[in-house]
């Protein structure tokens, strides 16, 4: 499973920040995990009950799952009395995993205001977790958002070799729940890494 810097027999929902961050200030909390029969699944932002709901069925088969946002809700803390992993971090404070995660989930991201982060560090920071052949999705209202995010992928080079990118749109009743305004429409971002 997951371990620690400091504790190698696995990581516990409650721990001590200061002992987790290394010398830029993310969370130690992911080391170099081996290969394994499960997956290593990574939920991005999750915040809705059906997400957490998700996040333990994945869990139940057996695969590696956690759960990263910077803000605790009653369903996080539902999840983690459920066993759940859960850190209360930004994506971009977890230490690259050796290896990867098998697969990143995101619905929704809203990157803005004093969240802001422009489309290349909030993409990179995403594929740096993947693990070959591993791929993130990501679900979008925003068309906009969709199109800028797939354009990092596609007009950098050192990126599109090791990269595919597909951008789908989808009916409302094939998407993940919302609390976004209804659209008639949303948006399937799917980044595959090659290799």
């Amino acid at each position: 499973m997951f371990k620690t810097a400091r504790r190698p027999t696995g990581w516990k929902n409650r721990f001590s920040k200061q002992h987790l961050r290394d010398r830029e200030g993310r969370f130690r909390v992911l080391k170099c995990v081996q290969p394994q029969q499960y997956l290593r699944i990574l939920f991005v932002g999750s915040e809705r009950p059906e997400e957490f709901r998700e996040a333990l069925k994945f869990r139940s088969e057996g695969h590696a799952v956690l759960v990263v946002n910077p803000r605790a809700s009653d369903s996080a803390r539902n999840f983690q009395l459920a066993g759940g992993r859960f850190l209360r971090a930004r994506v971009e404070e977890l230490v690259p995993l050796c290896g990867g995660f098998d697969l990143i989930y995101e619905n929704y991201p809203y990157p803005s205001g004093k969240n802001y982060i422009p489309p290349k560090p909030f993409v990179l920071a995403r594929l740096q977790r993947l693990a070959p052949g591993g791929q993130w999705i990501l679900h979008t209202e925003a068309v906009r958002f969709a199109t800028l995010l797939k354009g990092v992928v596609d007009y950098d080079l050192s990126l599109v070799t090791h990269f595919r990118v597909s951008l789908t749109r989808i009916p409302l009743d094939d998407a993940p729940p919302s609390d976004y305004p209804a659209t008639g429409v949303r948006y399937r971002l799917i980044f595959r890494r090659r290799y």
